[in-house]
């Protein structure tokens, strides 16, 4: 394996290299007689861990030589049924029955400090498959089957195992019939993925190589799943222990039928791959990924979800990148020490208002942004970091109403004359009918999804900042005071019979009356009347609901409010 066959223009990059100690006429020399020899001969034969090409390797990495050696091999480079000796004895069996079978075989080779290895890889069928995503529609449920479907059914097993893995998805017609049995990746889940390995441009390999290492101690056949977040793309990513070896299977859903299979005899291996080994050029050869200085920001996120971002194991690698604190939002691990507000805030001035703004919206493919995700999740260590967040750096009431509420309208659609449509008989809007049915969101703000998931953390992260902040306006205030209904969030109350309802209504009475706000605005904000022209208490007392008369009581006669003041609140909300 150590013999390598190189081109003509990689032969004279490495001749001239590796003689850089001799005489310049002798080195010319030299490097023009194995540049015959490359010729004649159709290629020149190095050793690549010869000391001296290992430090052409290492230490010259924009040489000819090097960038050749670091992109995928064949077998015109590669004796694999030779190399096969010299690897781990899984390994080496695996590359013999996959030569024997016809298959093809590329390799990269794994540069490392004192040796470079070797990594096979292989697709589970030669020639590449045709793109389904985005081409088939559920029958049961209407809803197209998108790549990340795709991607989200591979890593979960729905497509199966070994030689039939992909029985289910080799046509648009069979896709179609298998479609019900795929998970939903945009359906909401509760809690966050257990595992996030976000990475800044140019350094996936290291969180590949912290997986590998992490993972390399399983039992003989035990796995690991994972999804491959980079920008808008959702790949699959699953590892499987074998003896002495560990099996990197990455499924891309643009490449829909097959997946890639690499097997590394060791973790520190993984050091040496980059996104241009996952995909495959004939697929993307269009590709931004695999232009160059194409090393794109990305998180590797596990399946198994915890309920808890304390319990979560959460790694960054590189610089902190606006994308992966976006990722991190949408993901909910925004607020974990390795993606931290604090470490976050000093970038603020790379970024203009309007990229700012629309990080900290981090929306996602259904226009779901960050924070409603994490108010829907219960996620509230996330959510109050990005309340903070958006309370400490956001100055303009609009931009800020809009963010607290979690409203995916952007300033550019109201300056272009958009508005929301009008709501149907259900209440819902009409608008965006695959976002309501995955979220059932329409119009709620956060505060109200807050309310109504009794996450009283977030409820009264949102209530704290949306009464104490001056930069938003009385009318913009008002509105995040409200629910769909255009009622007082109090009213939402009334509409529950979970625990928890009164531990609400005082915190939500006390933040009013505890702020600095006018007691006129204040006055307005608690005796709202909803469509049946009724207060609160009003409603609360007609209701039965003493349960939240009770608290609301103790809030206002628990306030800085004056003796007139608290009696204006009580009596004439009451009368």
């Amino acid at each position: 394996m150590d013999a390598i066959k190189v081109d003509f223009l990689s032969t004279i990059s490495h001749s001239w290299n590796y003689h850089d100690d001799s005489w310049l006429l002798m080195r010319a020399l030299k490097t023009a007689g194995n540049a015959i020899k490359a010729a004649v001969f159709q290629g020149y034969t190095i050793n690549v861990n010869d000391s001296k090409t290992l430090k052409i390797l290492n230490e010259k990495q924009d040489a000819w030589c090097s960038q050749a050696l670091r992109k995928p091999l064949t077998a015109f480079n590669i004796d694999f049924v030779k190399a096969a000796d010299q690897l781990p004895e899984y390994i080496g069996g695996k590359l013999k029955k996959l030569v024997a079978s016809g298959r093809e075989l590329t390799c990269q080779l794994a540069i490392g400090a004192d040796r470079v290895s070797l990594i096979p890889v292989y697709y589970s069928r030669n020639q590449p498959t045709e793109d389904l995503s985005g081409k088939v529609t559920n029958p049961e449920s209407g809803r197209v089957v998108k790549g990340c479907d795709l991607a989200q059914g591979h890593a979960e097993g729905v497509f199966g195992r070994g030689k039939s893995t992909f029985s289910n998805v080799q046509t648009p017609q069979s896709l179609q019939a298998f479609s019900p049995n795929l998970p939903d990746h945009d359906a909401l889940k509760s809690g966050v993925s257990a595992e996030a390995y976000y990475f800044a441009q140019g350094n996936m390999s290291e969180a590949l190589e912290r997986i590998a290492s992490k993972y390399w101690a399983l039992d003989s056949g035990e796995n690991k799943s994972f999804l491959f977040n980079i920008g808008s793309e959702v790949m699959a990513l699953r590892i499987k222990k074998r003896p002495d070896c560990l099996k990197i299977v990455f499924y891309d859903p643009v490449d829909s039928s097959r997946h890639e299979t690499l097997l590394l005899s060791g973790s520190e291996q993984a050091r040496s791959l980059t996104i241009k080994n996952f995909l495959s050029r004939a697929v993307h050869s269009d590709s931004p990924l695999l232009s160059v200085g194409s090393e794109k920001a990305g998180v590797i996120t596990a399946l198994e979800r915890q309920p808890d971002l304390n319990q979560c194991a959460v790694c960054s690698f590189g610089k902190l990148e606006p994308e992966m604190v976006q990722a991190a939002m949408k993901h909910g691990h925004f607020g974990h020490s390795a993606i931290s507000r604090q470490r976050f805030q000093s970038m603020r001035d790379q970024l203009s208002q309007q990229d700012w703004f629309l990080m900290l919206q981090a929306e996602d493919k259904l226009h779901a942004t960050g924070l409603y995700n994490a108010c829907c999740r219960n996620n509230h260590q996330a959510a109050c970091e990005m309340i903070q967040l958006m309370s400490d750096s956001i100055s303009d009431s609009w931009e800020l109403k809009m963010l607290l509420s979690g409203k995916w309208v952007t300033r550019s659609m109201v300056n272009t004359g958009f508005t929301m449509p009008p709501k149907t008989g259900s209440g819902l809007v009409s608008l965006l009918p695959a976002y309501i049915a995955a979220h059932q969101r329409a119009d709620r703000s956060c505060l109200d999804v807050a309310i109504a998931n009794n996450n009283p953390d977030t409820a009264y992260a949102l209530m704290n900042t949306i009464t104490s902040s001056r930069a938003l306006s009385p009318e913009h205030r008002k509105e995040l005071l409200q629910n769909p209904d255009g009622e007082s969030v109090l009213f939402s109350l009334l509409k529950q019979q979970t625990r928890g309802e009164d531990q609400m209504c005082e915190m939500i009475t006390g933040a009013v009356t505890r702020s600095y706000l006018p007691f006129d605005q204040k006055l307005a904000l608690i005796q709202s009347t909803n469509s049946e022209g009724k207060t609160f208490l009003k409603a609360a007392r007609d209701s039965g609901r003493w349960d939240l008369i009770r608290p609301y009581y103790y809030a206002v006669n628990n306030s800085p409010l004056t003796y007139p003041q608290k009696v204006q609140l009580i009596g004439n909300a009451a009368a």
